[in-house]
């Protein structure tokens, strides 16, 4: 029951960095690119977790769980590929900053709100990891 709700609580966290990631692309699409290695490892991981929940939670057995050296080779792999999305994430974050240090560089209106959604991607990408 343990591995169950820690499963859940993952997925949960997996869904949130999938829909943080999905407004900052909806929102910026022309910043999306740093976006899709982090959103890809959430997919990886959300699949991963869902499966492993499901087959713990499924009274009938009817739901097979996968075997512990897939499980972490999944694992794994969502890791590698979530780091490689907050590294995308906190590059582009470091070169705006730098850009907007500069005096000719518009901020615009949405700056402060564009920031504080990377900063929630960063950290829930960062929580999936």
């Amino acid at each position: 029951m343990l591995l169950a709700s820690t499963r859940t609580a993952a997925y949960l966290v997996d869904l949130a960095a999938l829909l943080a990631m999905g407004y900052f692309i909806w929102r910026w699409p022309s910043t999306a690119g740093a976006a899709v290695g982090g959103l890809i490892g959430c997919v990886v991981a959300a699949l991963n977790d869902s499966w492993e929940m499901i087959a713990q939670l499924d009274p009938t057995l009817n739901f097979p769980p996968i075997k512990a050296a897939r499980v972490v080779v999944h694992d794994l792999l969502s890791l590698a590929i979530c780091v490689g999305g907050l590294m995308l994430l906190l590059f582009m974050d470091l070169r705006e900053r730098r850009e907007a240090d500069d005096a000719a560089y518009d901020r615009g209106s949405d700056w402060d709100t564009k920031r504080k959604v990377v900063m929630v991607a960063q950290w829930l990408v960062g929580a999936v990891a």
